[in-house]
Formats: structure tokens, C-alpha cells, sequence
């Protein structure tokens, strides 16, 4: 006869939200080395006065963006260890304590998410208008 295994429920729903932002912060990482390379190839063209002032700032966020993303990517660590165990019954389901850990992670990957999109956005543009430009003169 088949046992059914009772997990808790609310566990293992965090626990599938979790390892989808593990998933989000590798990507950012990737993305992440992908930009700082962009912003390397193109730094020469964009240090004229009128973009070094965006490409700065640019920099900066990227850094920003990419320290929020180590500092996260620890917490997510710890929950996702306390979540595997909870799951596997070694310790108990403490629902509150989850609660409120799961509601600072959520914000802090929207905080990140919102950062690297406008700083991918920002980069875009100026490389964007940046080759028009270099295609206007050819």
C-alpha cells in the first residue's frame, strides 16, 4: 500500500519561488558580466563629454545592482537550506518566520529586477544612439 507523504504545503510553495529567484540571480549574474563587457568594448566611444556623465552613473548601478544581487543571493542560500529542511521534516514549519523572510526576499528581487532593467535600458539607449550616430557619418 502507497503512503502519501503530508508535506507542508506552504514550504514547499516557497521553496519553488525561491529556487526560481536562485535561477533569475544566475541570470542577472550572466547578464551582468555581458553589460560590464558591453560597457568595456564601447567605453573609448562613449567617453565623450556628453555620455560620460550617464556612463558613470551607469557604472555605478551596474555595481549596485550586482552587490544587492550577492547580499540576496545569500539570504535566498539560507532560506532555501531552512525550507529543504522544513520540507524534509527535520525541523518544523515555522510559517511566521518564513512569512516574513519570503516577503524581504520578494522585495529585495523586485528591487533588483527594477535596477537591472532601467541600467540595461539606460546602456541600450546609449550604445543605440551611439551607433546611429557612427552610422550617420559613414
Amino acid at each position: 500500500m502507497e503512503t502519501l507523504i503530508n508535506r507542508p504545503s506552504r514550504s514547499l510553495q516557497y521553496f519553488a519561488i525561491a529556487k526560481q529567484w536562485s535561477l533569475d540571480l544566475d541570470f542577472h549574474r550572466t547578464e551582468l558580466v555581458f553589460l560590464n563587457r558591453l560597457l568595456d568594448d564601447y567605453f573609448i566611444r562613449l567617453s565623450a563629454p556628453h555620455y560620460i556623465e550617464k556612463l558613470k552613473g551607469n557604472k555605478k548601478d551596474l555595481c549596485i545592482v550586482e552587490e544587492q544581487g550577492r547580499k540576496t543571493e545569500e539570504l535566498l542560500s539560507l532560506q532555501i537550506v531552512f525550507l529543504e529542511m522544513m520540507s524534509d521534516d527535520v525541523i518544523p514549519e515555522d510559517v511566521q518566520s518564513l512569512e516574513a523572510k519570503q516577503i524581504n526576499l520578494e522585495y529585495l528581487m523586485n528591487d533588483i529586477n527594477r535596477a537591472f532593467r532601467k541600467t540595461k535600458k539606460v546602456l541600450f539607449r546609449m550604445i543605440e544612439e551611439l551607433v546611429q550616430n557612427d552610422d550617420l557619418y559613414d
